[in-house]
């Protein structure tokens, strides 16, 4: 007195009656209705076989689907745990692959570890157990320079170069280099808490620009922050050149004078006027290495003086001013 019906459909109603036939065939009256909804309470299996790998900030996932008939489909979601998770897609999806390029507005992050969730849902939107996997994000992004980079000339002796923090909160050290003219040295890296650096090995009279980038802990390099040319130069001028003497030649008025001994001479600046007391006009453009010069210009109405010149551009007291002597 019983019956298995194996021709039925999930989701579908099914009504039951009975009835009674003797040998000779004939049928009784039917029993009263029975009804029955074929539903199911099982979820489906979890997909296998998650695989995940990055391709220019962009996850991509596949699976395998579980063996399950009545599959319809599967849900998506990403977290920064395993237990917090926000949904990639709002509907599910058929595939058994999906790219995720991360928040519409500032997609994955690069350098952070994600958590992907994969389930499998029945035609009854039962959810499976999920299949997770961990996923980190490569850090291709390069920190934030530097603050403003600053050099102080500290009385002719040495540079002070110093910089403020980069704001990103990756940074492993800081990368910093000196230019004089075309010649660009890399003075080394230095800590991530390092703000200063004394450099010790500029010729007085040059200027330098300091350059101070920013390296993270994924090897990857800031924009440069670059200081303004800072010249290396002390304020006390040389002595005087003494023993100027001037002779009036057909070519017009030779200039002579002693050296002077000063450990950083950059030469002699010669100086004409109409009077030993007026504003003289500086004859040379560039400092005099010889203790003599040429001054075509000059006449025996000339007067002339003579100032040494240092690296750091500063010049030294004025000579006596001479007048030019007919040469024998």
């Amino acid at each position: 007195p019983n019956y298995l019906d194996g021709r039925i459909a999930l989701r579908h109603t099914y009504y039951y009656s009975v009835t009674a036939v003797d040998s000779a065939g004939n049928e009784g009256e039917p029993s009263s209705q029975v009804h029955f909804l074929y539903t199911d309470i099982t979820p489906p299996q979890p997909p296998s076989g998650l695989k995940a790998f990055v391709e220019n900030r962009i996850v991509h996932l596949s699976w395998t689907a579980p063996p399950d008939r009545d599959l319809l489909g599967y849900r998506i979601s990403r977290a920064y745990s395993d237990s917090t998770f926000f949904p990639i897609r709002q509907d599910m999806i058929r595939e058994t692959f999906i790219e995720d390029p991360g928040p519409v507005e500032t997609g994955l992050e690069p350098g952070r570890r994600y958590f992907y969730s994969v389930k499998a849902v029945d035609s009854l939107y039962y959810d499976s157990d999920p299949a997770g996997i961990w996923i980190a994000v490569p850090d291709d992004r390069p920190p934030s320079p530097p603050g403003q980079v600053t050099v102080k000339n500290v009385l002719g002796r040495h540079l002070e170069v110093s910089w403020n923090a980069s704001p990103s909160g990756d940074v492993e050290k800081y990368r910093l280099m000196r230019r004089i003219e075309d010649d660009e040295k890399d003075l080394g890296t230095f800590g991530k808490l390092a703000r200063a650096y004394t450099d010790r090995q500029v010729q007085k009279g040059r200027s330098a620009v300091y350059i101070v980038t920013a390296v993270d802990t994924a090897g990857n390099e800031s924009a440069p922050s670059k200081s303004h040319p800072e010249r290396l130069r002390d304020f006390s001028p040389p002595p005087g050149p003494r023993y100027v003497a001037a002779y009036l030649l057909e070519q017009g008025v030779r200039v002579k004078w002693d050296p002077i001994g000063s450990y950083d001479l950059s030469g002699y600046n010669v100086y004409r006027s109409d009077l030993p007391t007026g504003i003289g006009i500086k004859v040379n453009t560039e400092p005099l290495q010889a203790v003599e010069m040429l001054d075509e210009q000059g006449s025996s109405a000339s007067w002339y003086w003579v100032k040494a010149v240092d690296t750091s551009g500063n010049e030294s007291e004025k000579s006596r001013a001479v007048s030019p002597e007919t040469k024998k």
